[in-house]
């Protein structure tokens, strides 16, 4: 993030598009009923601001930079399934929205045949909204003590939320997720001059993600395969728009992951130049602790086979993990020292050595050389 300078300069921008360019999907195009496009639009504004302080000591000495964005993304998505017409106590849906397709179809002879077992199926045709917003925010400060000693701090918020991965499709309502994460850091540098040869560069950080990332409920997914009534087996060109698969209802619990960091770092560099060399010596130091979430599963899945083990309350599987949740804890520790030797004004070696060390790790043979060669090519 760059700072600011001896005037005030800004900007501001505000970027806009909708539906009107997306191209439709096949199966919109060839149902009259959903033959327009979904509405979609995206508001994108943002501003900075940058400038010097102008009050009394602080005069030239101090300097900010401001910078915000705002994103938001208006869409949709489309449920089109198929749910069983009579209810279930024990796993409450939704009931149909559309026409009760019964439980008979026809094969390619025209014979009438029972499909699901039985069970009556009705349509189910949802249109809900699935949003994405973001905010980010960022300011910086820079403070020039004198000629030899500048130091600067950076502050950044982030915040998202978004539901545009919800698929839609055979799915309820229940099954939406909202993910997004929310973040902050800041970070601080000084750079001090201590000799006309010698410079000192410290930089501090600290950063924190928090994962938003979970469902509305903790009810367990159940998923359901349900045939169509109105395809003919054997014939997969009967009826373009088939609705058949597996349901999945319930929860939205079937995947989907959660991970928090918080992060302490902590660098220094001290660069020496004498001659033909320039020395840097330095050391990395970071405090990391990492959460992990899987969320898959964590609140069991029902499958069944057809409507009617449904309803009968007869799942031919059912899967569960537990202990789901893991937590890292780990500190890098980094040095190193580099000489940059001008051998001629075409020809520079770099060569320098660097261990590093974790300690989630065990293994302490980490030393790593490096020899390089820079040469720069003169053309008559």
């Amino acid at each position: 993030l760059r700072g600011g300078s001896h005037e005030f300069h800004g900007q501001a921008f505000y970027y806009f598009r909708d539906e009107s360019l997306n191209a439709n999907t096949f199966r919109r195009n060839a149902d009259p009923e959903r033959g327009k496009r979904l509405q979609y639009q995206n508001h994108n504004p943002g501003a900075s601001l940058g400038g010097p302080v102008k009050n009394g000591r602080l005069r030239d000495k101090l300097f900010f930079f401001v910078a915000y964005e705002h994103d938001y993304i208006y869409d949709k998505a489309e449920i089109a399934a198929l749910l069983p017409v009579a209810a279930n106590p024990a796993f409450p849906l939704p009931k149909p929205t559309g026409a009760n397709l019964g439980f008979m179809a026809v094969d390619r002879t025209g014979k009438p045949i029972e499909v699901n077992d039985g069970a009556a199926v009705g349509l189910y045709d949802e249109t809900l909204t699935t949003p994405r917003v973001a905010h980010t925010w960022q300011t910086r400060g820079d403070v020039f003590f004198n000629a030899n000693h500048n130091a600067f701090a950076i502050f950044t918020l982030a915040r998202n939320r978004d539901e545009r991965g919800f698929p839609g499709g055979r799915r309820t309502l229940d099954t939406i997720r909202s993910t997004g994460r929310d973040s902050q850091s800041v970070s601080f540098g000084d750079n001090l001059i201590l000799s006309p040869r010698l410079l000192s560069s410290a930089r501090f950080q600290f950063s924190r993600l928090t994962p938003a990332d979970a469902p509305p409920n903790d009810n367990p997914v159940i998923l359901i395969n349900i045939d169509d009534p109105r395809d003919v087996p054997g014939n997969p060109n009967a009826n373009p728009f088939s609705r058949n698969g597996n349901l999945t209802a319930g929860s939205s619990n079937l995947g989907g992951t959660d991970r928090s960091e918080q992060r302490f770092q902590f660098q220094e560099t001290l660069s020496y130049s004498h001659g033909a060399h320039s020395l840097r010596i330095g050391g990395d130091l970071q405090s990391i602790r990492s959460r992990f979430l899987d969320r898959s599963d964590a609140t069991g899945t029902f499958t069944f086979a057809s409507p009617a083990d449904f309803l009968a309350n007869k799942p031919s599987r059912y899967e569960h993990r537990f202990f789901t949740e893991s937590e890292l804890r780990n500190t890098y520790t980094g040095v190193f020292a580099q000489d940059d030797w001008k051998l001629r004004p075409s020809l520079t070696m770099s060569f320098g050595l660097r261990w590093d060390n974790e300690t989630i790790l065990h293994d302490r043979n980490n030393l790593g050389p490096r020899v390089a060669l820079a040469w720069s090519i003169r053309l008559s």
